[in-house]
């Protein structure tokens, strides 16, 4: 069986004023500094795990999102991959195109002088042909002035007047002898001397006719002759200088025909050929919008991006406010209750102590709680006091302790 002996008797101690053990273990009305403690450290552990309750279970948003701004931005800058593309391959078209301009330019212009040649080549080669003609008779002239071709231009019918002439003139000769004859003979005086000169005066009488008539004859078919060979060579001479220039027209028509397909050639190729550098230089206009466009919507992304960049850190300071506030509330009871206790700590010395008794009624099985608590409170205000260097003497108060 329990022994319920009760015990009375008293103690004496020495406490803070009754303020300052009101100040930290709480009074009448409650409060005190531990109380406050103990209840912050319940209520921090009792809301350890709910949404909130704590730093790592904060609800608000720590790191801002991309801004609609730079959603944007990023979405143009999707929009905007291959965007020159467009650009850049109607520039290859136009190059494409170039190309087929200069080698269309080009065949043109070969076309065209192939023509000039195939049209002047007949005329050269009929000029060519006229000039081998000319050469030729300016050859013959030249040889028909020399004089020892004048019998291929003698008259072949002289000879057939000769003889006639000859036979004539010999016939007559011979008559004047006979004649001459015949008068000796009717005189009798045939065989004389002066008969036989007569007979041969007529004979040399008729020689020389003969020899005279010959002469001029010839003479007259050699002058004939001289003058159909001069004027042969001299017509050989024109014919062959009508050849000449006739060679000369004719290489003129080619040249002629040679160079004005030769300046079509030359026209439609440079036309061409403008065209196709007009066309290169538009191809290089296209390829450099697409690589303006493309920097110009850089530029643009850039702007947008940069004014998302201003817009997210405004909301990166409004979150991080957030939770700083948040992290000051949650802080703010054991802020608090450290500032009140290092107001507490520096004012204690001050504030003295006091002396009393209290009586106390202990059963023997038993122990008293205000003992317990009491010496809980005095062993923590005396190990404050002996950790105090150069702290002020307690000031003896006649403040006597509540009493049994």
């Amino acid at each position: 069986m329990a022994d319920t002996t009760q015990q009375s008797d008293s103690i004496g101690y020495t406490a803070p004023p009754q303020g300052i053990r009101d100040l930290y273990f709480g009074g009448a009305s409650g409060g005190g500094f531990y109380p406050y403690l103990n209840q912050a450290t319940e209520n921090y552990f009792n809301t350890m795990g709910m949404p909130g309750g704590s730093p790592y279970s904060y609800q608000g948003d720590r790191i801002a999102g991309f801004t609609p701004t730079q959603q944007e931005a990023m979405g143009m800058a999707g929009r905007g991959v291959g965007s020159y593309l467009p650009f850049y391959q109607k520039g290859e078209q136009m190059y494409g195109k170039a190309g087929q301009a200069a080698e269309g330019a080009y065949g043109t212009a070969a076309g065209m002088y192939g023509q000039g040649l195939d049209f002047s080549m007949p005329a050269l080669q009929q000029g060519l042909g006229a000039l081998g003609g000319a050469q030729g008779y300016t050859q013959q002239a030249a040889g028909l002035y020399d004089p020892a071709r004048t019998s291929e231009f003698m008259n072949p019918y002289t000879q057939q007047v000769i003889d006639p002439a000859m036979e004539a003139l010999r016939e007559q000769t011979e008559q004047q002898k006979q004649s001459i004859n015949d008068q000796a003979v009717s005189l009798g005086a045939f065989g004389n001397s002066r008969a036989d000169i007569m007979t041969g005066e007529t004979e040399r009488a008729g020689q020389r006719a003969m020899g005279e008539t010959l002469g001029n004859l010839l003479s007259s078919g050699y002058g004939q002759a001289t003058a159909d060979r001069l004027a042969s060579a001299q017509g050989m001479q024109g014919l062959g200088g009508q050849m000449g220039n006739i060679a000369g027209g004719y290489g003129s028509l080619g040249g002629l025909g040679a160079d004005v397909y030769g300046q079509y050639g030359r026209n439609l190729g440079t036309q061409g050929m403008n065209l196709s550098t007009m066309m290169g230089n538009l191809g290089g206009q296209y390829s450099n919008m697409g690589s303006n466009l493309y920097g110009l919507g850089g530029q643009d992304i850039n702007r947008m991006m940069n004014v998302g960049n201003m817009q997210q850190g405004q909301q990166q300071r409004y979150n991080d406010l957030a939770y700083q506030n948040y992290m000051g509330q949650y802080s703010l009871p054991y802020q608090t209750l450290g500032q009140a206790f290092n107001i507490g700590n520096q004012a204690l010395p001050y504030m003295g102590n006091v002396q009393g008794q209290q009586a106390y009624t202990q059963r023997a099985d038993g122990s008293n709680p205000w003992l317990d608590w009491a010496g809980v409170g005095l062993g923590a205000y005396g190990m404050y006091k002996n950790n105090q260097q150069g702290g002020g003497q307690g000031q003896g108060g006649g403040q006597g302790g509540p009493q049994a």
